[in-house]
């Protein structure tokens, strides 16, 4: 199950209806989101950031588990949950690392938390 955790997406035909200029813009800002990408789960706190050569990746705050390319990942305001920001299709994901089953791990509602856990990549 560990190895179907993912810790950061890249997206691709996105769209952005933010305040900042663009989603490029938010992500070189490190905006603060919440990323739904799957319909039946709530979304997940994450982090924009800008990964080079103009793409945007969204860096799940705990690991999310399921996510595969060609899904669709819509992106929300953390201040404001109801508001919908934007979002785009899967184009990559990065995976978790993991310690051995018998190391520690922290959580926090249920997912892995990176603040507490130094072997989950932000």
């Amino acid at each position: 199950r560990e190895a179907l955790l993912t810790a950061a997406l890249t997206l691709k035909e996105t769209s952005w209806l933010g305040d900042e200029a663009s989603l490029e813009a938010a992500a070189r800002a490190g905006k603060p989101i919440l990323a739904r990408v799957r319909s039946t789960r709530p979304p997940a706190p994450a982090r924009l950031r800008s990964a080079g050569g103009g793409a945007v990746e969204v860096a799940f705050d705990g690991a999310e588990d399921s996510v595969a390319p060609g899904q669709a990942c819509a992106l929300y305001d953390a201040a404001e949950p109801s508001r919908l920001l934007g979002g785009g299709f899967i184009a990559a994901t990065a995976a978790a690392r993991f310690a051995p089953a018998s190391a520690g791990r922290h959580t926090s509602g249920g997912r892995l938390d990176p603040a507490r856990d130094p072997l989950v990549e932000a």
